[in-house]
């Protein structure tokens, strides 16, 4: 056996088929989240995000994400979200742009 042919790293990347409010992983088991676009859709963002919280690793696990919230400091754009949001949804795989995601991670327990 040649050892060109193992890897020594200690590092590793799975890429796990599926849902956010249901995650296949052991408890405290996971080092980083990205999620980008997904907590505007899910079924239950507050399954998720406990989910998320259930899963990673404690004090170490990191959450990285790229979402749509709902404008906390633009009244306008905040009201052509809202106005938007049920055709966003239609065409955009249940896209929901006037979702609060920005609090609700927050009140998930996860720091900015």
């Amino acid at each position: 056996s040649s050892s060109s042919s193992s890897s020594s790293s200690s590092s590793s990347l799975r890429n796990v088929h599926g849902v956010a409010e249901a995650l296949p992983f052991p408890t405290n088991s996971i080092d980083a989240i990205v999620s980008t676009l997904t907590l505007c859709s899910v079924t239950d963002q507050a399954q998720s995000l406990s989910e998320f919280r259930r899963v990673l690793k404690p004090n170490t696990g990191k959450l990285l994400f790229w979402e749509h919230v709902l404008s906390e400091d633009n009244p306008a754009l905040a009201l052509q979200q809202k106005i938007l949001s049920p055709i966003q949804t239609l065409v955009a795989d249940g896209c929901h742009l006037n979702r609060r995601t920005g609090a609700n991670i927050r009140n998930a327990g996860f720091e900015g």
